[in-house]
């Protein structure tokens, strides 16, 4: 279990290790040669690499999943990673033999159940013979930190543009989007799934002009890992910082529910089951210019989904969409 738990935050570490790095760097190229080499080095590598993240192809290493796996296997069995995928879901997307868009809800602290389902996993999760989930769809937001970029780029994660997503599909090739973003980050709570979708007619004005499916996906257990610090200038800080750079920071600790051994204790949470169950696909029409009435018209289709997925398999969870 230790190791299950050393790893998931040494995930979270290396994102620090690469920032403090970063800064370190930057403050030396003030009086040292060689540190100006080096930051007018990568510099010039950025700039040529710009659209890597955007492409629609990426740069995902092989070598470097592979080196990492066995951590991340033990990320995955301290949380007992587990994807349901109904064998009608399987027939669908195999006779349609499309790219899919699929939505994970909700975002919880971290995405942990996203993050390990389709990055962590030792190759790209399979919804049928054909059909494979080869890009996470991401902020641009961690493109733009030195180092940390390419670690990202290299484990499959994509920009979460519309254009980005476009040229995923075009290319037949499906990936999936934390739909809920950093906003709904805010709203995680233990007991409660709280997801955002009045707001993301992005995500549905795209499977409609690309005649793509979406397939929805309910990370159960997500909300249960963390509570998070509800006093109202630490919210009203954290609302400032979402409109200003486009994400947040969470002040959180162990979720007080049974069974967790870290309980109030910051930024740690014990091991708790992570079920990643797939839905039904709502198909969309190709429709090149949607209406709102054609966006309500998914979204509800697929709000029902969700709900329908809740019921089956929440455990109890009340799911609230706004």
């Amino acid at each position: 279990m230790l190791s299950g738990l050393l790893c998931w935050l040494g995930f979270i570490l290396v994102f620090w290790l690469f920032f403090l790095l970063d800064l370190y760097v930057l403050y030396s190229a003030l009086f040292c040669y060689w540190a100006r080499v080096v930051v007018a080095a990568y510099a010039l590598w950025y700039w040529i690499d710009r659209h890597t993240p955007s492409d629609g192809i990426g740069r995902t290493s092989a070598t470097l999943k592979r080196v990492l796996q066995p951590c991340f296997d033990r990320a995955r069995a301290y949380f007992s990673i587990e994807a349901v995928i109904d064998g009608e879901i399987e027939c669908l997307l195999e006779e349609r033999d499309a790219p899919v868009l699929v939505g994970t809800h909700p975002h919880g602290i971290f995405a942990l159940g996203t993050l390990a389902t389709f990055a962590l996993a030792p190759a790209a999760l399979r919804l049928g013979k054909t059909t494979r989930v080869e890009a996470i769809m991401t902020i641009d937001q961690h493109f733009i930190i030195p180092l940390w970029r390419e670690f990202v780029i290299a484990l499959g994660f994509a920009s979460v543009s519309s254009g980005s997503i476009q040229k995923r599909l075009k290319r037949n090739s499906s990936v999936a989007v934390v739909v809920g973003g950093a906003r709904e980050s805010l709203l995680t709570r233990p007991g409660r799934i709280e997801l955002l979708l009045e707001s993301r007619r992005g995500f549905f004005r795209l499977a409609l002009q690309n005649g793509c499916w979406l397939l929805p996906c309910l990370i159960v257990g997500e909300s249960e890992l963390y509570e998070q610090v509800s006093v109202t200038v630490v919210r009203s800080i954290q609302c400032r910082l979402l409109e200003w750079l486009g994400f947040t920071i969470p002040l959180f600790y162990g979720a007080r529910v049974n069974g967790n051994c870290f309980a109030g204790v910051p930024f740690l949470t014990g091991p708790r089951k992570l079920t990643a169950v797939f839905g039904r696909p709502v198909p969309c029409e190709r429709v090149e210019r949607p209406v709102e009435a054609d966006i309500r018209r998914v979204r509800d289709l697929y709000a029902k989904e969700l709900r329908r997925l809740n019921e089956l398999h929440g455990e109890g969870l009340v799911l609230s969409i706004h």
